[in-house]
């Protein structure tokens, strides 16, 4: 709890550098006394012989920025005890360092052999080129190479957290000067949202104010963009332009820097991709045709047509269609001025909602079909998050327990009754019959759940509830549908099991060289079986360059097309997991989905997810003995899971 609290004390202080504080101010808002203040104050100073970070005096205590990112890099030198912390140190170095770094001087700093050094040299190797670097080494020295602008990405990508609360990685640290984050944000929405009347939300902001703490700890190390951008005097009448012009001359007199028209003209993409000059919140169907043009409407609602007809969803609302609508129109134009947007959430989709993420993925590849534009993962992740929406508004009344409700009331009190049920259970109960005692028919009044008023013993799954409904009815029906629904899924998935797993499609240890040669024989197998077509090889490769399907563990290849003849599943396990893409996985699980068991698919998937999503589950389920024990296992967790 200390330790947790001088972490916190160092945060704060940091916030509030070059003030003094109080140390009874610092004591009442950390709930101790100013002795242990003072404690803190002696820990955190003692972690770095060479000077002090935090002075005391007669005022209270005082934080030297200037000192604290020098204090910092030593601090995290100590820490660096795993081989992320040490790669993104090696990176930091290699970043900002343009005469290169000594190989020696990384083990002497991270106090680990050269053997390791250069063991975390292939991961970093790899890190630089996801960006367009290169790692080069002469002898002993080691060189990024590359242009500025992918470094500067690098550095945003690393810095931005997996979260859109948005609080700067403590962990990563690739600026060279200390920033205080929530200033520049303040300012920023000064001078964009207050003077110049534009529109912006807390997302937008972040990404601005990322990209000018990045941009101006690059140019205050000497880094300038190099590439000719176009003539920014064609966009010098527009609203952002001249509010960009204004962020940039402050910025300038400010922390005393010089922006070429190249920096000038990156600052001003990004103001322009994460604002606008429309207030989104009045936008509605009906006038959308004021804010975006027509053809991207068109790109929008054809795609939308196609989504709901292949994935058998209900009609998408006007609401729903003018936020995508708009979202579309703003991805093209991101595309056409070749702007990345980063999302937190990227990693989280994927793993968290796989269904969701792949819809998302089929809209990515039918633009690239129709449109010829290529969508990374964190566009792929901001369609998944809108297409989650529409599933957390929509629910699918097929999901529901259908319910028969037996009355014997002379007075018409089983109306409130029911009224109250109804509203209560509204997401997961439908009541399908609603009959007296004496009209009360089995064959005629099937459903899943017999709710009555009347204490007496029924055929099927009931519950017994007063005339006046109480917390326990309630609970006692929550309990029921609940497990109804647990069921009626695991009966789904058992049965889908059984048609569509096979002995002839099941893998144990095979001897896959990579990803793409994993899949190339599993789809030939299941082509060779007259399940599918010869397309299925390449749809399926095309499907996992967009993204690939690993998670926890396990990938999860399929194609977007109508390759498949007959659904089925084709399981490959492994005691050791094999490389997929940057991930490791024990299983592979290739769907193949008819279009007239997509609907099946749809119900399943999800539930599917639930038991590979536990790693227990999946090295249990990877340490079968042969096909017979791995089924039994499957069904045996998915039973588990259901009840």
């Amino acid at each position: 709890m200390g330790e947790n609290r001088q972490s916190s004390l160092l945060h704060y202080m940091v916030k509030e550098s070059g003030k003094w504080i109080k140390a009874q101010k610092l004591a009442d808002m950390f709930e101790v006394s100013t002795r242990q203040i003072r404690k803190y104050i002696v820990a955190i100073n003692e972690k770095c012989s060479d000077f002090s970070l935090i002075e005391s005096g007669s005022e209270g205590y005082r934080l030297d920025g200037e000192k604290y990112f020098p204090y910092k890099e030593k601090v995290d030198r100590q820490k660096a005890d795993t081989p992320q912390m040490r790669q993104n140190y090696m990176i930091q170095k290699l970043i900002a360092l343009k005469d290169g770094y000594d190989i020696f001087d990384f083990s002497d700093e991270l106090f680990v052999s050269v053997a390791t050094i250069e063991n975390d040299l292939k991961s970093v190797r790899k890190t630089l080129e996801g960006f367009g670097l290169a790692l080069k080494r002469n002898k002993d020295m080691l060189f990024v190479l590359g242009g500025e602008k992918e470094k500067r990405l690098l550095m945003r990508n690393m810095i931005l957290p997996n979260s859109y609360d948005f609080a700067l990685n403590d962990e990563i640290q690739l600026l060279t000067f200390h920033y205080h984050f929530w200033d520049f944000r303040k300012n920023i929405w000064r001078i964009l949202v207050q003077d110049n009347d534009l529109f912006s939300n807390d997302y937008t902001l972040n990404n601005i104010a990322l990209h000018v703490i990045v941009m101006i700890d690059r140019l205050r190390n000497g880094a300038n963009l190099e590439q000719p951008e176009p003539d920014i005097q064609l966009y010098q009448d527009t609203e952002q332009f001249t509010a960009t012009k204004q962020l940039a001359e402050y910025l300038c007199s400010t922390y005393d820097i010089e922006m070429t028209d190249a920096e000038l003209y990156q600052l001003f993409l990004t103001v322009s991709h994460n604002t606008t000059v429309v207030d989104h919140s009045n936008v509605n169907i009906d006038n959308i045709k004021q804010s975006v043009e027509q053809k991207y409407i068109d790109i929008a609602e054809n795609v939308l047509d196609k989504v709901e007809r292949t994935y058998y969803l209900d009609p998408f609302d006007d609401d729903f269609k003018t936020r995508f609508i708009i979202h579309v129109s703003n991805l093209f134009n991101r595309i056409k001025s070749d702007y990345s947007a980063r999302n937190p959430l990227t990693a989280k989709m994927k793993g968290t909602y796989p269904l969701i993420y792949d819809i998302a993925v089929y809209v990515a590849q039918e633009f690239e079909n129709d449109y010829g534009i290529h969508l990374t993962e964190d566009e792929i992740a901001f369609i998944a998050l809108h297409i989650g929406g529409y599933f957390e508004n929509n629910l699918q009344n097929m999901n529901k327990v259908s319910c028969t409700f037996i009355y014997t009331d002379y007075y018409g009190n089983y109306k409130k009754t029911i009224e109250k049920i109804s509203r209560i259970f509204s997401d997961s109960l439908y009541i399908k019959h609603i009959v007296s005692l004496s009209q009360y028919l089995q064959e005629k009044c099937l459903a899943d759940l017999i709710i009555s008023t009347v204490e007496m013993e029924f055929s099927g799954r009931y519950t017994v509830i007063n005339p006046i409904l109480t917390n326990d009815n309630i609970e006692n029906i929550r309990m029921n549908v609940e497990s109804i629904l647990k069921r009626n899924q695991y009966l789904a998935l058992k049965t889908y099991f059984s048609d569509f797993i096979d002995s002839k499609l099941f893998y144990k240890n095979p001897d896959f060289k990579n990803k793409n040669d994993a899949i190339t024989k599993m789809t030939q197998n299941a082509i060779s079986l007259g399940l599918a077509k010869e397309s299925l090889t390449e749809n399926v490769l095309q499907r996992e360059s967009l993204s690939d399907t690993g998670f926890n563990g396990v990938a999860v290849p399929h194609s977007l097309r109508e390759d498949v003849m007959k659904s089925f599943i084709s399981f490959a396990i492994c005691d050791t997991p094999m490389e997929w893409g940057a991930k490791q996985v024990y299983i592979i699980a290739l769907i193949g989905v008819n279009q007239d068991s997509r609907k099946a698919f749809t119900e399943v998937f999800d539930f599917l997810v639930d038991v590979l999503s536990e790693m227990q589950n999946v090295k249990e389920l990877a340490s079968s003995a042969d096909y017979d024990d791995f089924f039994q296992k499957l069904t045996t967790q998915v039973e588990k899971i259901s009840y």
